[in-house]
């Protein structure tokens, strides 16, 4: 690893939350996931976690052009998409590059989907609103 990409990975992961412990950061991070969850369930409550639900998703995130909700709880809403049909766990993982930070994602076998700071989605090179949908297809079976 260059002493470039060792810094971005360091200055990435100081950004992570920090925990005292494994357990601690695991009650957290499920929480906020839970609660992210739960809150875009109210604002949409069309979404039923099936990988088609991601182009619903999308377009209504982006509708007019602006990203109108919150990138975290797109990536959360992924990683449940994920665990519902695809096979995945919620993991939670303690960063190799500042010791106490942590983050949360989703796995199956030696895939491991990192969600903590959510997507960005942009109009860019995506007018069928599908990045999310193609994403997911690129590692479920």
């Amino acid at each position: 690893m260059s002493r470039y990409s060792l810094s971005v990975a360091t200055e990435f992961s100081i950004a992570l939350p920090s925990f005292s412990s494994q357990p601690e950061a695991e009650a957290a991070l499920i929480k906020r996931k839970d609660r992210a969850l739960a809150d875009l369930q109210s604002k949409l409550g069309k979404l039923d976690f099936t990988p088609e639900s991601l182009k619903v998703l999308e377009a209504e995130a982006l509708q007019s052009g602006v990203l109108s909700i919150p990138s975290d709880q797109i990536g959360f809403y992924l990683g449940e998409v994920y665990c519902r049909s695809a096979g995945f766990n919620w993991v939670v993982s303690e960063s190799p590059f500042a010791p106490g930070h942590y983050e949360i994602g989703v796995s199956r076998g030696l895939v491991t989907i990192m969600v903590m700071k959510g997507r960005t989605l942009s109009l860019d090179r995506n007018k069928r609103l599908q990045s999310l949908w193609k994403e997911y297809q690129r590692y479920a079976p």
